[in-house]
């Protein structure tokens, strides 16, 4: 039994088979095009101007992705040879925090690793930018909320990260004014 889809190829050079939640490679050249699918229960063959493009193994992972090398632009090959490792080296080379940020985001990451590499490269870019205080510090807020995407630390820097208070673990407790409606420690013995 046959299906059929009309796909656009997305900037990540996949198209996304709704159906099964999953994602195909097409040759870099044809990103942002619209694309014609057709599949079976084991063949997802996608067709460019009626042109044969690319056929892969239908595959049922959810959020996953059937790649096929040839098909990446050279700077995606690029993001293929680096690791998160690659990352979190690089961070840590950079600024503590900034390694930390990285550690973090791989291992809660919940898509394939390849998809946070350009988050990593912009926050490496925009330390280079961010005075380092205020990058330091935004990346210790990124850790201390667990928000570890760019853009979150870049919000963070564009507002020069108003509202965020330093914590003093050695400062004294606030002490609240007094008032009728406040009941204190005594009144729960």
């Amino acid at each position: 039994m046959r299906h059929y889809a009309d796909l656009q190829v997305g900037l990540n050079g996949c198209i996304y088979l709704g159906r099964d939640k999953h994602h195909y490679s097409v040759p870099h050249i044809h990103i942002g095009e619209k694309s014609h699918v057709i599949y079976t229960r084991n063949l997802v063959k996608i067709y460019i101007k009626g042109e044969c493009v690319a056929v892969h193994s239908r595959g049922y992972k959810q959020g996953g992705y059937t790649l096929e090398k040839s098909h990446l632009a050279s700077n995606t090959l690029a993001f293929r040879e680096r690791s998160p490792q690659y990352y979190i080296n690089r961070g840590h080379r950079v600024l503590t925090e900034l390694g930390q940020v990285f550690e973090c985001m791989f291992a809660t990451a919940n898509a394939p690793v390849e998809t946070f590499y350009r988050g990593c490269d912009g926050l490496l870019n925009l330390q280079r930018t961010t005075d380092p205080n205020l990058f330091k510090k935004a990346c210790e807020t990124a850790l201390l909320y667990q928000k570890y995407r760019y853009g979150f630390i870049d919000g963070l820097i564009k507002s020069q990260c108003r509202g965020i208070y330093e914590i003093d673990m050695n400062q004294a407790p606030q002490t609240f004014p007094s008032h009728e409606n406040i009941r204190g420690k005594n009144h729960f013995k």
